[in-house]
């Protein structure tokens, strides 16, 4: 994974998708797996992480490093240097994979 140019800020988490709930065909069109159960729940790897956020003067800091790999439902998606990644609030990680 190469380091990126992209910095979140606050309690923001820069993710990068990789579900395996996606399959391919050969011309390159990503096609859902319909039958997957657990439906709009994804799978990442931490590229970034913020600072954390701010509770009045005290600065909580974030508990997610990059490399962790996490499940999340969903998040604003970007697109760098033709990747897709994901950016969302530490909040809305649903679990880190240990």
């Amino acid at each position: 994974m190469k380091k990126q140019k992209i910095q979140p800020l606050s309690d923001r988490v820069l993710l990068l998708d990789i579900s395996e709930d996606k399959k391919k065909t050969k011309s390159g069109i990503i096609l859902p797996d319909s039958n997957n159960k657990s439906d709009g729940i994804k799978k990442a790897q931490v590229v970034a992480v913020g600072p954390g956020r701010y509770d009045g003067d005290d600065l909580i800091p974030m508990t997610l490093k990059p490399g962790d790999e996490v499940i999340y439902t969903w998040g604003e998606k970007i697109v760098i240097e033709e990747q897709d990644y994901f950016l969302v609030r530490e909040s809305d990680i649903l679990a880190k994979i240990n």
